[in-house]
């Protein structure tokens, strides 16, 4: 996999939010891969299918990207541009993130599966190290 998610926030304080993935190795074309976001109550018949975010541009190994739905409210808290803005990015700490490559899921944070005070990130951060 070239590419992963790395991380999720929803902050309390003015509402930063944001989605970062990482790129393991370059790519080139990033239009292959996307995001999708989902609330972890959903049923199986709700669970996203396909990105409603489609990445542009390339990407260099190890360099991150940025994603928020409020450029000011993570600009005040982050204290740096994100790279896009996008309502995939307006992520609440139980909202399932999932990555695309080629339109099959090849990565999520959270889980629909597992009782939601096991794993959310509510005023908080999720967090993988790669």
């Amino acid at each position: 996999m070239d590419m992963v998610l790395t991380g999720a926030a929803s902050t309390r304080e003015v509402a930063a939010r944001l989605v970062e993935v990482k790129a393991i190795n370059d790519i080139p074309d990033l239009s292959v891969y996307g995001l999708a976001k989902a609330r972890y109550s959903v049923p199986d018949s709700g669970i996203p299918t396909s990105p409603t975010y489609t990445f542009s541009g390339s990407l260099n190994a190890g360099e991150f990207l940025y994603i928020t739905n409020n450029q000011d409210n993570f600009e005040a808290f982050f204290g740096f541009t994100a790279d896009i803005v996008n309502s995939v990015g307006a992520v609440s700490g139980s909202d399932v993130v999932i990555l695309f490559k080629d339109g099959v899921a090849v990565d999520q944070i959270g889980s629909f599966h597992i009782p939601l005070f096991d794993w959310d990130y509510y005023h908080s951060w999720a967090i993988r190290n790669v």
